[in-house]
């Protein structure tokens, strides 16, 4: 099975990675992709603004931890990242295996979606070559998320901030690529 992870990840944190360690650990997943986009997105204030760069060094960092990062594979979306990641059933690296949305047990529209999108460009581009199926995770960081990163960068809350980084990543490194 292949995992097609998509969002704007602006910037990523703890519970994104959550994610796909879960997905790693399931014995079936060959690949993890994460299919991040290339719109901008800035704190409510105007102040920050974090780009596709910032998503990209924020993910190679949180990658290089892990146990086998050959496994987790990045790719920049332009434009809609849930069309990016449906896409890839038509890829050769997936050809008959499986495909899913990554996604947590809270999010299973996402698994719904990523379905219809796959079902969707089928009428153009013909049948995919790995079969749409909805796996979730159990992942759930509900104190965790893009936004609130972005004010606390914002406001420089570090408190906040600190506790938004996985295990095995430092803070300083984290904040230095997101300023």
């Amino acid at each position: 099975m292949f995992v097609a992870y998509f969002g704007g990840f602006k910037p990523p944190h703890k519970g994104h990675l959550a994610v796909v360690e879960e997905y790693l650990s399931m014995p079936d997943v060959q690949t993890v992709y994460v299919v991040y986009g290339d719109k901008n997105r800035l704190s409510a204030d105007g102040k920050v603004i974090l780009n596709s760069n910032h998503t990209k060094m924020v993910w190679e960092l949180f990658i290089s931890t892990l146990d086998q990062p050959e496994r987790v594979k990045l790719v920049k979306a332009d434009g809609n990242t849930l069309v990016a990641a449906a896409s890839l059933a038509w890829s050769d690296e997936v050809a008959g295996s499986t495909i899913t949305a990554g996604y947590g047990a809270k999010e299973p529209v996402y698994g719904k979606k990523f379905i219809a999108i796959v079902q969707s460009l089928a009428r153009e581009k013909g049948q995919p070559l790995a079969e749409p199926v909805m796996v979730p995770t159990s992942s759930n960081e509900p104190s965790v998320s893009s936004t609130l990163i972005r004010r606390a960068l914002s406001t420089n809350d570090t408190t906040y901030l600190k506790d938004v980084v996985p295990t095995g990543v430092r803070c300083e490194e984290y904040l230095n690529i997101l300023k």
